[in-house]
């Protein structure tokens, strides 16, 4: 945010893979219709294809990062000349040693310049499968090498993933977890210093006043007592390495030729939510993601200020918490309605069991 500290993080190279929040949380919060007119942030573009999926009027696409953008452009070319079985190929879904020559035969020519040179200069990132390419995904990488290992054996994971664990082995699971040792070792890893430094920025953690780690060890533990965890794809990659048993919800069989149809309505610009609000016209709902996590309270002002001048009644806001706690519905009570029964049940069905909760508020 032009009002938050994102200006201070160097976006020079691919954060985020894939998008690490839950679409099918996503879409049934805005739940499109026909003249919705969306502004979203851009991230790995994974959402972005999931509101497509519903045939809105548009959906508008900001992001600070010119480096996020050409992987969007790049999945969009993908969808755009590939059939689905090639585009799971090529993005990573599926082991594939001929991605190289698929973008220089059927991408590279759909792509602006700018993405082209990109693309162009780091095509070892292409031959590898975009999906892993991801500062976050790298850092994921690291816990299946160095944690993981510690703290359950190739066998256990399987088996977890196979079939819902039995109170027995949640059990025996916890107890383990438990160990100074390894609660060291998580709690070192998964702490704001490694975690800021390896997976996501150190700027990212300037508004966090509590233990990251013991957030995430507290979140994780309660996680794995969840009846469907072992279904969770999301969590499959992160402990596995690939999705698993289904795919991100724009990767499925069944939303591919949807959001192919729809591309002609998805618009990609580089900036700061705060410049789509200003600039753009007609927008009936947000896709904030997670960035009032980086903002402080009077950043937070400013920013809901902004919206409701420039929005109309009944545009819908959607947001994450992550490890701060933030209502713009707080700024301005009498402008902003926060949703308490739709936020509480999404953030029950959230698979990304890090955030701390879901929220959706609309515009009064």
């Amino acid at each position: 945010m032009k009002s938050g500290h994102l200006h201070k993080v160097s976006f020079d190279k691919i954060r985020y893979a894939n998008c690490w929040e839950d679409a099918d949380v996503l879409i049934e919060a805005i739940n499109p219709k026909k003249d919705d007119v969306i502004l979203s942030i851009g991230s790995a573009g994974d959402n972005c294809f999931t509101l497509l999926s519903e045939s809105p009027a548009s959906v508008i696409v900001y992001d600070i990062s010119k480096v996020q953008l050409f992987l969007i452009e790049l999945k969009k070319a993908s969808f755009q000349a590939l059939k689905y079985t090639e585009f799971l190929n090529f993005l990573g879904f599926i082991n594939y040693d001929n991605r190289e020559q698929v973008y220089q035969k059927h991408i590279r020519a759909i792509i602006s310049s700018d993405a082209r040179g990109y693309w162009d200069n780091n095509i070892q990132l292409i031959q590898k499968g975009i999906i892993f390419c991801g500062k976050f995904e790298k850092y994921f990488l690291s816990y299946r090498k160095w944690i993981q290992p510690l703290l359950a054996s190739k066998s256990t994971i399987n088996k977890f993933f196979s079939e819902s664990a039995d109170e027995k082995s949640i059990v025996k699971f916890k107890k383990r977890l438990s160990k100074p040792i390894l609660k060291g070792l998580f709690s070192l890893f998964f702490g704001k210093h490694v975690m800021g430094a390896v997976g996501r920025s150190p700027r990212f953690y300037d508004e966090v006043q509590i233990d990251s780690s013991k957030y995430l060890l507290n979140k994780f533990s309660e996680f794995i007592l969840r009846k469907d965890s072992y279904k969770n794809h999301y969590i499959h990659f992160i402990a596995k390495g690939y999705f698993s048993p289904v795919l991100p919800h724009y990767a499925r069989k069944e939303n591919f030729e949807n959001i192919k149809n729809n591309l002609s309505i998805l618009t990609l610009k580089q900036g700061y939510l705060d410049d789509g609000i200003e600039r753009e016209k007609g927008i009936t709902a947000i896709n904030c993601s997670d960035i009032f996590e980086y903002m402080n309270v009077e950043q937070i002002k400013k920013f809901t200020n902004l919206l409701i001048n420039k929005c109309d009644k009944g545009t819908r806001i959607v947001y994450w918490n992550l490890m701060v706690d933030r209502y713009l519905s707080d700024i301005l009570p009498e402008r902003l309605s926060y949703s308490k029964d739709i936020s509480q049940i999404l953030t029950e069905k959230d698979k990304l069991f890090f955030y701390k909760r879901f929220i959706h508020e609309t515009i009064i």
